[in-house]
């Protein structure tokens, strides 16, 4: 026979139940937003009357009991302590091992990270049982190098200050810079490492914003911006920007007195708490400058901030006596002598000097010497002042193929040199790329970038994250794209894959971090990465294998002034052979898409080779051809089943019959084309 104690054990413990499901399900369909448990008894008329004890239990022993483990839950260590404490105001029999307080207990830290600061103490950054709470143990996908997610450095003086600096988030803030490309744009990887960071280490800020509906470019994931007025723009991707570029790798001026711009953060994704108010603005301010208001509520009027003094920092500050979702600001001529407003972004933070401010700068298409060109980088970054600055660049250096891996490590050291002259007291993190694509061809040069990272790093004590071999090495893009985790382009990733990316980068920092806290061997660490080799028959088309094989990844050994080539999936090497110089005279139907597919040669090559500024070129015209001869071109003609070709332009089927030694018809019934109507990227089958 159950006691009444068993009784009530039994009741509260499925009503947990039901309480897990519910929260499980909400976390599912928001896997980033926040939510709160909170704790509320209920009389039942019926109930009480027909058991008086079970009335008294409702209204004062349980209230009584939630209110001490509310109260004891931060201070507590440990589940044994917390039980320990409890007065005893219900009999021990509810202290079992299956009982509602650990279950409480387990669906606190587990499906509710609330704000950050309720549950964060002071003592807890540095202790290693805290940080192993905090690290995502999921292993969703095999192909995912999960055992080496780490952050890696050769001399621990690379990251040592960083980690020092981890562990006083509680009493001073810790500032992370992490400078991209599109990837960063969208913000959804750097979304999810701020929020796993925040959610550990305590909040600090939203970070750096920018009115990209002014560049006519997508926004960040969280919010939405608008604008009004006339605006001139610049970007880090233009080869001579005309204004001069910030921090954000982006500028907008205007001289209309009336213009505005607007932000709208949305609510489920809780990028605003309520102690975000302090709001920086960088921008030029000059004595011909305009006045800027902060409108943020209907409530209060709009705050002016004065911009003409020379003398200040690179930003004006304001502190909001309210946290808004809509900040709006508004251009004002005050003076006559105002003229303009030059704007670099806006950074949104607490007011409190404590816990984790995450800012995230990208430019859609920007490389490495896209970033050099922000010239007024050196007085905002010692204004931002990081404590990890987070280089997360390369993709779009390697997308020209055949790319010269020497200049692009002579521009990751200058970028390394340009940051360590102006944060020199900042820990910098280089990341590698990830396996990509690039129109339908693997770019076998993100390997050979993630060994000119770790040769970077190493000559310069940084840190760097060989994400490539982490996300699955060669062709493990293709991986991602089969579990819906990339764009049908394999060279951007799904909503999903770049959260799944996000958590793989904060656990990596996390998983250092512990390492840095359990382990005494703390010199260096580095995994030895073996090249995986990937059967050919995983890849998604034939064209494919043989592409695979002839952009296998290249070791290359300079001995003598002699080059050898070193092949991964060839056990011989062979000697580079240079291609000797042909000048060819242009006929009657030559253009220059045949000329690139005859004699295998990019277009760009075609034109600067001959100092041409467009593609018209006409009959008898000399023309200088450096023929590619590799053995990897007669490898895909010896190999190639069905042959296909992508329409250029100024192509037509006359044009395409000619250069495949075929004719019309044929080209016509292979493609079931009806017509002589050619579209620009059309894939058409020759072959």
């Amino acid at each position: 026979m159950f006691t009444f104690a068993d009784r009530l054990s039994v009741g509260i413990m499925a009503q947990q139940l039901k309480l897990v499901n519910l929260v499980d399900n909400l976390r599912d369909k928001n896997p980033l937003s926040t939510f709160t448990l909170s704790l509320k008894t209920e009389e039942n008329p019926m109930r009480m009357n027909a058991n008086p004890h079970f009335s008294l239990v409702l209204r004062f022993i349980i209230p009584m009991l939630f209110c001490c483990l509310n109260l004891l839950y931060v201070s507590a260590q440990t589940p044994q302590s917390l039980l320990s404490a409890l007065p005893k105001v219900v009999p021990d029999s509810l202290f079992c091992e299956e009982n509602y307080l650990q279950l409480f207990e387990k669906t606190v830290k587990k499906h509710n990270p609330v704000t950050p600061r309720s549950y964060f103490r002071a003592d807890s950054a540095g202790l290693p049982q805290y940080i192993c709470d905090n690290i995502d143990t999921k292993t969703e996908y095999p192909f995912i190098n999960y055992a080496q997610n780490y952050v890696q450095w050769h001399d621990f003086e690379a990251i040592q200050p960083f980690f020092r600096k981890l562990e006083e988030t509680s009493c001073r803030r810790l500032n992370i810079l992490h400078i991209g490309d599109s990837h960063v744009q969208f913000d959804l990887i750097t979304g999810t490492i701020r929020n796993r960071l925040q959610k550990a280490f305590g909040d600090g800020g939203r970070g750096m914003i920018f009115p990209l509906s002014i560049l006519h470019t997508n926004t960040a994931y969280d919010y939405s911006t608008s604008y009004t007025g006339s605006w001139a723009t610049a970007k880090s991707v233009q080869r001579r920007p005309q204004l001069a570029l910030g921090v954000s790798g982006a500028t907008i001026r205007t001289a209309d007195s009336g213009a505005s711009f607007k932000f709208r953060f949305h609510k489920q994704w809780h990028s605003i708490r309520k102690d975000f108010r302090k709001v920086k603005i960088f921008c030029k301010q000059h004595p011909e400058s305009f006045d800027i208001a902060v409108k943020f509520s209907d409530e209060y009027p709009p705050i002016t901030i004065d911009c003409s003094d020379s003398t200040c920092s690179p930003f004006v500050e304001v502190e909001l006596p309210i946290a808004s979702s809509n900040l709006e600001f508004l251009i004002q001529k005050n003076k006559p002598s105002q003229r303009f407003f030059e704007c670099y972004g806006v950074s949104v933070e607490s007011v409190h000097d404590q816990g984790v401010l995450y800012h995230s700068v990208g430019i859609n298409g920007v490389g490495l010497s896209g970033i050099l060109k922000q010239k007024l980088l050196p007085q905002q970054i010692r204004a931002i002042n990081p404590d990890l600055v987070v280089v997360d660049l390369g993709v779009n250096d390697l997308v020209p193929f055949r790319t010269d891996m020497n200049y692009q490590e002579k521009k990751l050291q200058r970028l390394v040199n340009y940051i360590r002259d102006n944060s020199p007291k900042s820990s910098i993190l280089i990341t590698g790329t990830q396996d990509s694509y690039r129109r339908g061809v693997n770019i076998g040069e993100c390997a050979e970038y993630a060994q000119v990272v770790q040769r970077v790093a190493k000559k310069n004590k940084c840190a760097f994250y060989n994400f490539y071999d982490v996300g699955g090495g060669a062709l493990s893009m293709n991986d991602w794209r089969r579990n819906r985790l990339a764009q049908p382009d394999r060279l951007h990733l799904s909503s999903k894959g770049y959260q799944v990316k996000g958590r793989l980068y904060a656990n990596a920092l996390l998983n250092s971090y512990y390492f840095h806290l359990t382990e005494n061997q703390k010199d260096s660490l580095v995994f030895k990465i073996i090249p995986k080799k990937k059967p050919i028959k995983k890849l998604d088309k034939p064209s494919e294998q043989i592409l695979a094989k002839a952009n296998t990844t290249k070791t290359t050994q300079i001995k003598s002034q002699k080059v050898t080539y070193k092949k991964s999936y060839q056990k011989t090497a062979y000697k580079k052979t240079f291609p000797k110089k042909i000048t060819y005279t242009v006929e009657n139907g030559d253009n220059l898409s045949y000329l690139s597919d005859k004699y295998n040669a990019y277009i760009r090559d075609i034109k600067r080779w001959n100092g041409l500024t467009n593609e018209k070129i006409r009959i008898g015209q000399k023309l200088t051809i450096y023929p590619n001869t590799a053995k990897t071109s007669k490898v895909i003609k010896a190999k190639t089943i069905k042959k296909y070709h992508t329409i250029r332009r100024g192509e037509s089927l006359w044009l395409i019959a000619r250069r495949y030694k075929t004719e019309v018809k044929i080209l016509k019934r292979l493609n079931g084309l009806r017509s002589n109507s050619l579209s620009v990227g059309q894939r058409l089958r020759v072959k």
